[in-house]
């Protein structure tokens, strides 16, 4: 199975950690990204990057049944309980996590609000994406 987890997270949360630093101060860090998902996130705004599904391009096996490509699908929810505008906070974090996924050749399937239902003073915004990678590249899908 072609996995790109670890990668894909640290260059979008090292991307997105530097759009949102000013004069030398970050206002997002680590602390604010996650591997996984969460109902209730501990710390906002918060950032989850979660690779959801690996499937092997069938035409790029050879003839052992080595997986050389696969589709992935990552799914990235922004969360956010910021009194000032929370939608708008989650619209900005989402638009630096974009940036960072069409540079590394994603297309982004969806992005959408969704309600939160444990806590509607919360805001979330979830993006699909999906590319097709190889153990050292990734190749945007054609429409």
């Amino acid at each position: 199975m072609i996995d790109k987890q670890d990668e894909v997270f640290t260059r979008v949360m090292n991307g997105v950690i530097a759009d949102f630093t000013e004069s030398g101060v970050s206002m997002l860090d680590e602390k604010n990204f996650a591997s996984d998902t969460s109902v209730m996130p501990s710390v906002f705004p918060h950032v989850s990057i979660v690779q959801t599904n690996s499937v092997t391009l069938r035409s790029s096996e050879d003839n052992d049944f080595n997986e050389n490509k696969a589709t992935l699908t990552f799914d990235i929810t922004v969360y956010s309980n910021y009194q000032g505008g929370k939608r708008e906070q989650c619209r900005k974090i989402m638009d630096s996590v974009d940036k960072y996924m069409l540079r590394m050749n994603f297309i982004r399937m969806n992005y959408t609000f969704a309600p939160n239902l444990n806590n509607n003073a919360i805001a979330r915004l979830i993006a699909k994406y999906q590319v097709v990678a190889d153990d050292t590249n990734f190749y945007r899908i054609g429409r």
